[in-house]
């Protein structure tokens, strides 16, 4: 069969086209090879992949708030163009739809296996000396992403492949990681590639964005639509996979700390709807300072936990549809209660930049210290387009938010001061107002950082107000190191260690007791800033014959070195006054049955009725006679009850006459009173007279230990304590008594009908002589000044609320 040259021609372009099918089959692996599908397994690889396409793409309309970059996707969608440029080696690295795909069903089957579904919470205890990285909204910021896990690598604190090497350190990722730019699905790779490579150590708390809901309709959707269609026969390519994964994420994370007393914590959320679900004391019985991580719901019916928990400050994002505020990337709102609110944003895309001036890239970074008041949270960042480097640009007290000095400015020398109070039983209510303000104090301190080469550190023990018990505590911190005390609470406790005062193998400080015992000239290392109990004896009893016109007084008084201080002044008046016909009923620690106490009071009949005991004692009392037997009695306490005692007195309708061993911290005019106020207002810390003597007792051993050169030796501290003779220290007036060994020899009447009555030999100061200690002026913070205002964050005119917030602050 003889063909003509057109069909000749006809089987050679046949053949042509079957070659080029065939090249073209041939060359798919070559092509994938080339074309190097990626899902971020190193970051050399997201670093290429960031190179290779532009950070900045013009969308297909021009809203900002939902961009459109379909266009974008399509045109780099691996095609025949493609294809063939990889036959002449031009490589291109191309988001893998597959291996996503297979990275986040890893994922989800792992995550609910260990039952993270739902909404529900995680909690994290963290040690000491860990570090938590904190993203604030990403949407979609792979670019930045990348240069911060650049940044951290070159730190030491990630490896090549995302590993997180350093064992202190956490990352958290809280929520609206997705949506917002071209890279959405890029960014979440990343993000879910860090989870994968560290299960127990990244958190990636859901946001607004990861609800269905909310993606269904944005980026991620978009996104999918386009390059994952090859993969997945959905309507939204993966939607099943990704609503089963954004389901395994917590809506909030619990970084807690326990105390003898309560869980404190740090409340991660990223949004306020979460905030006021899990924010309140309803979390109470779910948590446990016992592990190091748990989640738990608001439906488990889990064993309840005796202790409250406290939030003592919440990192969250801001609806920016409602409110936004400028920011490089960590802002505090005004405090809510009293809880410092920080805002973290992460998100220095085109669309940020355009519509909220964002320029930066942006991480947060909390620094995990003994107690979650001394915890700082610092911003490091660095300006998109000069890229100069990321700087620590702030450090700031979590808890307060007070500014406070980076770590390459801190003293590196930490002074342990040790402290023992009871904290869980009858005392507890004096001993955790002596705990609060001191600690007050001394997170004032740690944020101002007054004190040259040292930083004071606080550490506190419960000794149960049982003096064995304080004796071993104090033997053990002894062998911790710790040669310092300041507020130790109660007489018994600290009789239980006087043979180590004696011996100078301890120092203790202004503790909480006026018992006579402690004062003596030959304790050398013992020094106080109240006064005795025998002059608070004296005081109310002198008040009682000259002011109320007592004629039968009864002491009712525990029989130990407490109760026996005023005790003994109360004697040496009523003799001076002449005075026979008195009754003294003493009682033992501890107990609860007061029926033959109460027989012998009933017996005399007395008019006045001073107590020379603890608040515990005080209520059996009460309930053993009834109170309507005190009615229209003088009735006469010491300066060691506190707020709430107070206020059960008042519920019965009794009046007593206190003394107090500080000014009205609610009214004083006082310098020390208005800072006490600032910080404690500060801190959401209510007003107490316990509270701010132990702030005065605190901010004492600072001025001291800011005048001391060298090391600092016990020695050195009685030296500089023992000069302060009528010493001036913030509107109060220091005076030593060798005698009594006292600073102070004021003390103030309240009889509860309107300003106290100030009681005391020393009317005005003299300045200090000479130099040998001088009256040092400490950085003042700037305010605080407490400004109230009302209006809608929540209902119908809430837009407008916060643009009145917003506008304020």
């Amino acid at each position: 069969m003889v063909l003509s040259s057109f069909h000749v021609g006809q089987r050679i372009m046949m053949r042509r086209h079957l070659l080029f099918v065939l090249f073209l089959v041939l060359g798919a692996g070559s092509f994938q090879q080339s074309l190097r599908a990626v899902s971020f397994t190193t970051l050399a690889e997201a670093q290429e992949y960031a190179a290779q396409f532009p950070e900045y793409v013009n969308p297909d309309n021009n809203d900002w708030l939902r961009p459109d970059f379909a266009s974008f996707h399509r045109e780099n969608r691996p095609g025949a163009l493609r294809r063939f440029a990889s036959w002449f080696g031009v490589a291109y690295p191309v988001w893998d739809a597959r291996k996503f795909k297979t990275l986040l069903k890893s994922l989800v089957t792992s995550r609910e296996r260990d039952e993270l579904q739902g909404e529900f919470a995680e909690q994290y205890k963290p040690g000491k000396g860990d570090k938590l990285v904190i993203w604030g909204d990403l949407f979609g910021g792979f670019h930045s992403l990348v240069r911060d896990l650049a940044f951290l690598h070159e730190q030491g604190i990630i490896n090549k492949q995302f590993k997180i090497v350093k064992p202190n350190y956490i990352f958290i990722f809280n929520g609206n990681v997705i949506d917002g730019s071209p890279y959405v699905l890029e960014t979440l790779t990343l993000v879910l590639r860090i989870l994968s490579e560290n299960h127990s150590r990244v958190f990636y708390i859901r946001g607004h964005h990861e609800e269905k809901e909310r993606w269904h309709n944005f980026e991620l959707e978009q996104e999918l639509k386009v390059r994952a269609r090859h993969i997945s026969r959905e309507a939204i390519p993966l939607d099943n996979l990704l609503v089963r994964f954004f389901d395994t994420l917590p809506i909030a994370l619990y970084v807690t700390h326990d105390t003898p007393e309560e869980i404190q914590a740090l409340l991660i959320a990223n949004n306020e709807a979460v905030i006021e679900k899990f924010g309140g004391t309803e979390a109470t019985h779910f948590l446990s300072g016992d592990e190091t991580r748990g989640f738990f719901t608001l439906s488990d019916k889990k064993k309840s936990k005796k202790k409250k928990i406290k939030v003592k400050a919440y990192i969250t994002s801001e609806d920016r549809s409602v409110n936004y505020h400028k920011t490089e990337g960590l802002s505090i709102l005004s405090a809510a209660g009293g809880t410092s609110t920080w805002l973290v944003f992460s998100s220095p895309t085109e669309r940020s930049q355009k519509l909220y001036q964002f320029q930066y890239d942006a991480f947060a970074r909390v620094a995990v210290n003994n107690g979650i008041d001394t915890w700082t949270i610092s911003l490091f960042n660095q300006r998109v387009g000069g890229f100069d480097g990321f700087q620590e640009s702030a450090m700031y007290n979590l808890v307060s938010g007070w500014p406070t000095k980076k770590k390459d400015q801190l003293k590196e020398k930490e002074l342990y001061i040790g402290s023992t109070m009871d904290l869980s039983k009858g005392a507890s209510p004096i001993g955790k107002r002596v705990k609060e303000g001191l600690e007050l104090a001394f997170d004032k301190e740690h944020t101002l950082n007054t004190v040259p080469g040292f930083v004071p550190e606080l550490a506190t023990r419960d000794d149960e107000y049982t003096p064995i018990k304080t004796r071993t505590v104090v033997e053990q911190m002894i062998k911790d190191g710790i040669t310092m005390f300041i507020g130790s609470q109660g007489s018994p406790s600290l009789e239980s260690y006087l043979d180590l005062i004696r011996d100078g193998k301890v120092l203790v400080l202004f503790p909480f007791t006026g018992a006579p015992i402690f004062r003596k000239p030959d304790l050398k290392y013992l020094i106080h800033y109240r006064g005795s109990y025998i002059r608070e004896g004296e005081e109310l009893v002198q008040y009682a014959i000259k002011d109320l016109k007592a004629k039968k007084i009864a002491i009712f008084y525990q029989d130990d070195a407490f109760g026996k201080g005023a005790l003994e002044g109360a004697r040496k008046v009523l003799k001076t006054a002449g005075i026979t016909k008195f009754l003294e009923v003493p009682h033992e620690r501890n107990v609860v049955n007061y029926k033959k106490e109460a027989a012998k009071i009933r017996d005399f009949n007395p008019d006045t009725i001073l107590f020379s005991t603890n608040a515990l004692a005080i209520r059996g009392l009460i309930r053993q006679m009834g109170v309507q037997y005190f009615a229209g009695k003088n009735l006469l306490g010491l300066s060691v009850y506190e707020d709430a005692f107070e206020r059960f007195l008042k519920d019965k309708g009794l009046t007593f006459t206190l003394i107090r061993m500080v000014p009205d911290p609610q009214t004083s005019d006082l310098p020390i009173a208005k800072e006490y106020r600032a910080w404690a207002g500060k801190l959401n810390i209510s007003y107490d007279k316990v509270s701010f003597e132990q702030f005065i007792n605190a901010n004492i051993l600072f001025e001291i230990l800011r005048s001391i050169e060298g090391p600092v030796t016990k020695e050195k501290i009685i030296e500089r304590a023992e000069q302060m003779k009528n010493y001036p220290f913030k509107g109060l007036f220091l005076d030593f008594n060798p005698e009594t060994r006292e600073l102070s020899r004021n003390l103030w009447l309240d009889t509860g009908k309107g300003e106290w009555i100030v009681k005391g030999t020393q009317k005005e100061a003299v300045k200090p002589p000479g130099k040998k200690l001088e009256a040092k002026k400490e950085p003042t913070p700037e305010g605080p000044f407490k400004v109230a205002t009302l209006t809608d964050f929540t209902k119908g005119t809430k837009t407008l609320g916060r643009a009145v917030q917003a506008g304020i602050e």
